[in-house]
């Protein structure tokens, strides 16, 4: 992330080939919104996983085009503040068990979970 709004995803096996996209036009409230944290999968290195400040937001997006393939809202109220402040996806349990497993750090000090499946990149 480069000023909160610019994402940057550098391809390590393409000559660190550079896709930018520039976040700071998604606005779809008020108040444009900027990116709180980032993760990019070890395991499943098509895919990262971006959160949002003013939306309260998480988005998994595709790493060769940045573009989101799925969006879940984390705040129970609109004041609430469960703002996402780190991620990671693991794989917690055996592949042939579950699919990995995405943590999610709320700035309110609680701990979001989501299983996520790879096969269309859906979380519940």
């Amino acid at each position: 992330s480069i000023d909160g709004s610019l994402l940057v995803s550098l391809n390590l096996h393409d000559n660190l080939a550079a896709v930018l996209r520039d976040t700071s036009g998604d606005e779809s409230s008020s108040q444009p919104d900027q990116i709180s944290c980032l993760h990019a999968a070890r395991d499943s290195p098509d895919i990262g996983v971006v959160g949002w400040w003013t939306s309260g937001t998480i988005s998994i997006v595709d790493l060769a085009t940045l573009q989101p393939l799925h969006g879940e809202p984390l705040r129970q109220t609109e004041d609430s503040a469960s703002v996402p402040r780190d991620i990671a996806l693991v794989q917690l349990h055996p592949p042939k068990v579950s699919g990995p497993t995405l943590l999610i750090a709320l700035e309110d000090g609680n701990v979001v979970t989501f299983d996520m499946s790879i096969q269309g990149y859906t979380i519940s």
